[in-house]
């Protein structure tokens, strides 16, 4: 294998790394919403049951709007890294081109 080629495969390989990750956060965002979700219905259903009043309902909903937010926050913030290593992954792979290119 030339070097031409190992800078492929070794770009094509890194990419596909960097792919995974970003697939996996996808997975883990639509897991957390479906768990809010799911916390929320069951909050919902135990008020119900006891026939509490919603204040502490309301309560528990905005705190947990507030940890969804900031762990939302905090996937995007990864997914924005990912993206950049990606970037500066094509970019390590054109300059390799070049250099091998170059007379």
């Amino acid at each position: 294998m030339d070097q031409e080629e190992q800078a492929l495969a070794d770009y094509q390989q890194t990419r596909r790394q960097l792919e995974e990750e970003s697939d996996a956060l996808t997975r883990i965002r639509r897991q957390a919403e479906q768990a809010t979700n799911d916390t929320y219905s069951e909050m919902q259903q135990q008020v119900q049951r006891f026939g509490e009043t919603n204040e502490p309902m309301e309560w528990a909903r905005r705190e947990l709007s507030r940890l969804e937010e900031d762990f939302f926050s905090e996937l995007d913030r990864e997914k924005r890294t990912l993206s950049l290593k990606e970037d500066e992954a094509e970019q390590a792979y054109r300059k390799k081109l070049q250099e091998q290119t170059k007379p």
